[in-house]
Parts: C-alpha cells; structure tokens; sequence
C-alpha cells in the first residue's frame, strides 16, 4: 500500500492536494500562533492596568507620576498570570480553540494572580501604597479582557485551523494495526492537526518496513510527496521493527526538514506516556513518573516541617486542656497509636487523642459509627472537630507523614479494600496526611460502601498526579472550613 487517500473524510490527501493552492496548505505551526497570542493576552492585561490607572490614578485621583509608582504591580501580575495559565496547560492549541469549559480554570487562575499580588504587598508592606479602587477595577477589566480575547480567539483560530492556514500537516508510515490505528486517531483529531497521508511499503514486501533502504516502495513515494507539498512531521507506526531497518528509515527521511516521531504501538489510553528520557543513551519511553519528583520533596519538606512546629508551638495550650479532659472523662491513656500505612506501604504508628472507651488495632478493626457507643464523651467532640488529629503534627515531624496527603487508613481497612478497588494501593505513593484533596472534597468520615470508598482514592489519586505547593496551600486553606467539622464525621 501505498498511499491511503482519505478524500472522503475531509482530510487532506495526496489527490485533493494537488489542486489546492500551496500556500494554503503552508500552514503556520500552532505552536507558532499560541506564542503569538500569549504575547497578546500578556499585552492586553497589561493594557488593563494602565487604562484604569490613567482614568483613575491619573485623572481622579491627580497623581502625575502614576506610572512610575505603579509599575512593578503592572509588570509583575501579567507575568505571574500567564505562567500561572501556561501551568495548567491553558495556552493548549485545543484549549485556545474551546472557550467554554475552560472559562472556570482561566478565571480562577487569572484570580490566583492578582490575590498572590495582594498577599506579596502585604508581606512586603506596601499594599497600602496602591489605590484599592485601581486594583479591583484593574481585575475586574483584566478578566472581561482575558475572557473575550479568549472567546475571539477560539473562533478565529479554528475557522484559521480548519482553513489550512493554522496546524501541523502529518504524514503517517507503517503497517498493520499500528498504522491503522495512527490515522484512524488522526482523522478525527483536534483543531490544528491535518493528516495529508497514509504510507506503507510496497505491496511486494508487505510485512517488511525496510523498502526505503532498497530506494523504491512506500517510503520513496512519501518523500516524494513531502517534497511536492508542505508536510510538519511524519510518524512511523512500525511496532517490532529492527533498529537496522528504523535507522535506513531515519537516514532516508533526514533529507526532509520535518519532525520524525515513532509510535511504538502503545494505546495511550491504556498506556498514558508521559514523555522520552535518555538513559545511558538509550532512548526510553516515560509510563509513569514518580510523584512529587525534582524540587518537590524539598518544598515539601519545609512546607510540613514548618507549618507542624508553628501549629504545635501555638497549639500547645490546647492540647494540654484536651489531655486534661480525656483523663478525667474516661480511664484510660490520652493517645492512642494505631498502626497504618505510610509511604510506600511501610508500617507506621499513627498518634491521635483517645476517643473510645476500647480501642483496636488488629484485624478485627470496626470503623466508628455515628452513635457508636465505644466514643466517649469529650471522644465525640474531639472527633466531630477533629482535633483528634492533631497529635499527628508529631508524626510529620518524624517524616512518617505530610500536612496534605491521602488519609492512612488503619491495616484491616486497607487489607480489605486492597483486592476490591483497582489502584487502591497506589495511595501509598506519597507520605499520609493530615488532611487531604479528597476531605476538602466531602469524603471523610466512615465508608458504609466499595462506592464512597472508591470516590475517596479517586481524588487520593488526582491529588498524587497533580500535586503542586500551591495545591497544598488551597487544601491547607480550606481545611478550617470543609475538611475538619464535617456533617460525615462521628
């Protein structure tokens, strides 16, 4: 097989190229027009902030140097939006080309921006150097700004896509399955990706992926055909192939100023690949990356570390009046130490206050329930505001656990749901917390199903995958209000 034409889809083919104009078909790269738009938007935020600083600032108020005054707030916001945007992967040619159902995530970063500058001006005392009227209509013009600059620029950049004047053209070379599978993805693919060809080899050599190398067959016919019309990149869809067979195939196609990339048969889907290293000059493809990796650990580390000692030093009168009231509301020791889970699977002794008359720690654990008549009476206050859990600043600073991080759960707990819910251990990746994503989210207190369960590792696992420090600090922040006095707890 030579070339697949695919007219009838509305992809472009070697046919229905021929009698297109070729500058039409030279598409400029979206990456291209994404940069080009984040200098826009960057701009136009900007522009905001002086626009309302010269009605404002200048006018009202009579301030004639206003520009020098203001100009490190101007500079710094733009500058922190757009990382902060570019962060969470809001400059993607796809999301640029779909404003709605990413309006939320745009508003709320572009909010976390101008609240950081808030809080650095405070710390740096000079928030009260700035007019308070220029800073809320600053952001409220910058949002609007954002917003519809958004909205114009997802229309125009697919009508530009769709046109052939935005994208990248992709050719595809392979056999079987894998090739079938490439363009089949790439047909129906998102805004700014044009397949313009399906190669094989010849049909003589049907099994063989090294026709090149014998200068005729498939691959001859694609540099052809790279040559004749614009093409970005070429994707070679040869799962097995030989290495000496994949470097005739690269000799061939370095005469042709495009991107090669090897699909290795892999379903994405099944398989998410998380990007190539290179390991003693082996090239290697990236499945899973270990959470929390580069300067994460050290963040991590000085976040806990130093909010725990902050948290007791200020706590310590409160946990002397809660030890208080456990021994004289019931017999019995002030702590209790139950064996969880850690990092890695590995066995810790959990600190808490006691709230029980009788309190387990082996297989024959029973979660608490509400009206459970084994917590005792200052127990039932502890647990409902939590403050039970505070003895657990102590394990953080043993490094048996973090502020933020999936709830440990007692071993009999995690031994049974273990073999019932898929990817259950994988909650173990990272240090326990004392509080979590999945608390601020509604799901704490006891689990009466496999359901409630699975909803709680659910966003154990979105935490893990997503974690950052400013994650950590949105969870710290709610905790207060969500995550410890909570309708589930008992």
């Amino acid at each position: 097989m030579s070339v697949e034409h695919a007219e009838h889809s509305g992809h472009l083919t070697e046919q229905a190229l021929a009698g297109r104009p070729r500058l039409r078909f030279a598409g400029v790269g979206d990456r291209i027009a994404v940069d080009i738009y984040i200098v826009a938007e960057l701009a136009a935020i900007l522009a905001a902030g002086l626009l309302v600083a010269k009605l404002y600032v200048g006018h009202v108020l009579g301030v004639a140097d206003y520009f020098r005054e203001y100009l490190t707030p101007l500079l710094l916001v733009p500058l922190v939006a757009v990382a902060g945007l570019n962060r969470r992967g809001l400059y993607g040619f796809e999301r640029l080309c779909r404003l709605f159902g990413n309006a939320g995530s745009v508003a709320a970063t572009l909010t976390a921006a101008f609240m950081l500058l808030v809080v650095a001006g405070f710390a740096a005392g000079v928030a009260n150097d700035y007019s308070r009227i220029w800073f809320a209509g600053w952001y409220m013009l910058a949002m609007v700004t954002v917003l519809a600059l958004r909205l114009a620029a997802s229309g125009l950049f697919s009508r530009l896509s769709d046109a052939g004047v935005i994208g990248r053209t992709v050719l595809v070379y392979g056999h079987g399955r894998a090739r079938d599978d490439v363009a089949r993805r790439l047909r129906t693919a998102r805004a700014g990706i044009r397949l313009a060809g399906v190669f094989g080899p010849s049909p003589a050599r049907p099994k063989s992926a090294g026709d090149g190398a014998s200068g005729n067959g498939g691959i001859k016919r694609l540099i052809a055909f790279a040559r004749e019309y614009p093409v970005d990149a070429v994707i070679l869809a040869l799962p097995g192939v030989e290495a000496r067979v994949l470097k005739s195939l690269l000799i061939e196609l370095s005469a042709l100023p495009v991107e090669v990339q090897l699909y290795p048969g892999i379903d994405g889907a099944r398989f998410p690949l998380r990007g190539v290293s290179i390991l003693e000059r082996l090239p290697l493809l990236d499945l899973q990356r270990k959470p929390i990796a580069g300067w994460g650990p050290i963040l991590k580390a000085i976040e806990d570390y130093t909010l725990a000692a902050a948290a007791l030093a200020l706590a310590a009168p409160l946990l002397v009046l809660i030890a208080a009231a456990i021994k004289l509301d019931s017999p019995g020791p002030v702590f209790f130490a139950q064996r969880r889970h850690g990092l890695n699977h590995r066995v810790i002794r959990v600190l808490k206050f006691r709230t029980m008359q009788v309190m387990e720690d082996d297989d024959r654990f029973t979660q608490a329930r509400r009206g459970d008549a084994r917590v005792t009476r200052v127990g039932a206050f502890l647990r409902r505001s939590s403050l039970d859990e505070l003895p657990q600043l102590i394990n953080v600073l043993r490094g048996e656990m973090s502020i933020v991080g999936p709830r440990p759960h007692p071993l009999a707990l995690n031994d049974r749901y273990a073999g019932l819910l898929r990817h259950y251990e994988n909650r173990h990746r990272v240090k326990p917390g004392i509080t979590g994503w999945a608390q601020i989210n509604g799901y704490r207190g006891p689990t009466e199903s496999s359901e409630e369960m699975r909803k709680r590792v659910q966003c154990d696992l979105e935490y893990i995958e997503n974690w950052s420090l400013w994650m950590d600090l949105k969870v710290i922040a709610a905790t207060p209000f969500v995550g410890f006095i909570h309708r589930n707890a008992v």
